[in-house]
């Protein structure tokens, strides 16, 4: 990965920033997540600002795309205050290709808010100690309501992410039923995603291996704007079931059915597009922040805490 210039800015004690690490690429991969942590802030009263690969000496961080940053120095220039805002599967580290030692040297004595209850009990066989530690699964923002659903949906079956086997046979296999399948790669972000949802009737998510913790990243947004999501999911996500009722959960070997039957049933698709914004809703972020934040501050201040908010 080609070096990127990191800006440090002084800031204020008391300032709020979130600063997305990576390349053009990456940083619109981390947005929507970014503007729903924000969303929550500013729900608290706080005022954060945003900035790619810039951040501030005072005042606390909220560093998305740690995992990125190719220069130890700046890790070690990170302050401690920091929060690492984690989008990477702990869980199953061979779901994806990444520096999980530069992850984990940016954890280590700083705090660190993950979606999945899974990545955050798995962080021990990492030897990854943060100060604290808080679950924040990612949830309704109205910012993030932008995608305009047309009255023909000419994509039956939208796919976006990294192909390998395992997804490519179950995308062939709703062709195979007769469905229009599109697949999207790993750089599908911002207005050119939003029409491709816009046009489809569901969203599909396939794990990249068996087992894979879900991918929340990519299907909240979804949620958020009212699309249909069938997905995998493996035990232990604790999303709660009013979340789990928003979305079409099957076994792998039952994707492709699943998809065929939601896209020849108008009226069962309906209703899941109402539970998909239901779900998103059912995830209070706010409140997850809230939590954290006194985690935070207890721990800023000396009081002792322990434990998993």
């Amino acid at each position: 990965m080609a070096s990127i210039r990191v800006g440090i800015r002084h800031g204020e004690r008391h300032s709020h920033h979130i600063c997305i690490f990576g390349g053009a690429t990456i940083v619109p991969i981390f947005e929507d997540a970014a503007h729903a942590v924000a969303d929550a802030l500013e729900a608290i009263g706080l005022r954060p600002t945003m900035a790619a690969n810039e951040f501030l000496r005072e005042g606390t961080n909220y560093i998305f795309g740690a995992h990125t940053i190719t220069a130890p120095a700046v890790i070690a220039a990170l302050p401690m205050s920091s929060v690492i805002v984690n989008s990477e599967p702990f869980a199953q580290s061979h779901q994806v290709d990444i520096a999980w030692n530069t992850l984990a040297q940016a954890i280590n004595g700083r705090h660190v808010w993950d979606y999945s209850i899974r990545n955050l009990s798995a962080m021990d066989r990492f030897g990854v100690r943060p100060r604290t530690q808080s679950w924040v699964p990612l949830g309704y923002a109205e910012r993030l309501r932008r995608v305009a659903r047309t009255v023909d949906r000419d994509i039956d079956v939208l796919f976006y992410g990294s192909l390998n086997h395992r997804r490519m046979h179950v995308l062939q296999q709703c062709e195979e039923r007769g469905l229009r399948v599109h697949a999207a790669g790993q750089s599908c972000f911002g207005e050119g995603r939003d029409a491709l949802l816009g046009r489809s009737k569901l969203l599909l998510n396939i794990g990249l291996v068996e087992n894979s913790v879900f991918e929340q990243y990519r299907v909240f947004y979804a949620l958020t704007n009212g699309v249909p999501v069938v997905t995998e999911m493996a035990a232990g996500e604790q999303l709660g079931l009013v979340y789990e009722q928003g979305l079409a959960i099957e076994g792998y070997g039952g994707l492709a059915q699943r998809c065929e039957a939601l896209v020849r049933d108008a009226e069962k698709r309906s209703a899941l597009e109402a539970r998909a914004i239901q779900a998103a809703r059912s995830i209070d972020t706010t409140a997850r922040i809230r939590e954290a934040l006194a985690r935070h501050r207890e721990s800023t201040s000396g009081v002792a805490s322990s434990g998993l908010v």
